[in-house]
């Protein structure tokens, strides 16, 4: 008897403890992570969460594409192939996560200065709103007969929404009379990524001044400081471009100063201007270019 008041006791708690289970709500399952992210035509980048990559899926892979990286399978592989909209899903083993890219022209333009010494100038001016570490310039120089002398690539850093940076190349003008007319420059991204989706980009310009000290010159030179300091509470990195002008205020050359600047710090570099090569100097101006960037995860 007493063994079986025992079995009932049990039976007892085994059915409660069912209905209180019945009770419980089913968890629902974890919904997709959403995010938005603006590309230019010809940008690749790549997300990971750090998790194995278990498939991908574009819906409209005319305009954007993604595929797993065949070697880093945390990785999947997005490029932006034309103008439009399109939703990247990524499946991971830690969850599902959707992009809804917006794939906009990169407008942004180069253009060619011939300054006479065996140097060409490059000129980028960037037309949109975003922030680039370093883009690329394909350039093809023609000469006076309209053949391609020379035909390269050059990559042009720290090009600011509505600004112009540069660069120079040089040329064999002993070779060959160059025709800067029917010479052409396209600019595209860059082999290592032009910038990362990652991080938040902030304009810092107007708060990192340039100064000239140190002035000096003699038969064959001119040479001066060139001072840049920091005034913002961010590290910032960014280029100085060196102007130089004839007394008619025409550019003749160009020189460029890179720099990587912490919170308030001040950095100083020695600019020479040799006279056999800028013959005809009489003046400068310097253009500072800066960013900042913080890391916002993707």
């Amino acid at each position: 008897m007493k063994k079986t008041n025992t079995l009932k006791r049990v039976a007892a708690l085994v059915l409660a403890l069912v209905m209180v289970f019945s009770m419980v709500p089913a968890m629902p399952s974890k919904a997709a992570s959403t995010r938005s992210v603006t590309l230019y035509v010809g940008e690749a980048i790549y997300y990971t969460n750090y998790n194995k990559v278990r498939s991908t899926k574009s819906s409209k892979k005319s305009v954007a594409s993604v595929s797993k990286d065949s070697s880093n399978n945390t990785h999947a592989n997005i490029r932006a192939k034309k103008a439009g909209k399109a939703t990247l899903t990524i499946r991971t083993t830690a969850g599902t996560q959707k992009i809804k890219v917006t794939v906009k022209k990169l407008n942004v333009t180069a253009s060619l200065k011939d300054l006479g010494n065996g140097y060409v100038m490059i000129t980028v001016k960037n037309h949109t709103k975003q922030i680039f570490e370093s883009l690329t310039v394909g350039y093809a120089l023609t000469d006076t007969s309209g053949n391609i002398v020379l035909k390269d690539t050059v990559n042009v850093y720290n090009v600011l929404p509505g600004k112009t940076s540069y660069t120079k190349v040089y040329y064999n003008q002993r070779a060959y009379s160059l025709n800067i007319n029917t010479s052409a420059a396209v600019v595209g991204h860059s082999t290592y990524g032009s910038r990362s989706i990652n991080y938040k980009y902030t304009n810092r310009s107007s708060k990192v001044k340039a100064s000239v000290t140190d002035r000096t010159s003699d038969s064959s030179s001119i040479s001066f400081n060139v001072t840049t300091k920091n005034k913002t509470s961010a590290s910032v990195s960014g280029s100085n471009y060196i102007l130089l002008y004839d007394a008619s205020n025409n550019v003749i050359g160009v020189e460029n100063r890179s720099f990587y600047l912490r919170s308030h710090a001040t950095d100083t570099t020695k600019i020479t201007i040799y006279t056999s090569t800028y013959k005809n100097y009489d003046h400068y101006k310097i253009l500072t270019r800066a960013y900042s960037k913080k890391y916002k995860g993707f």
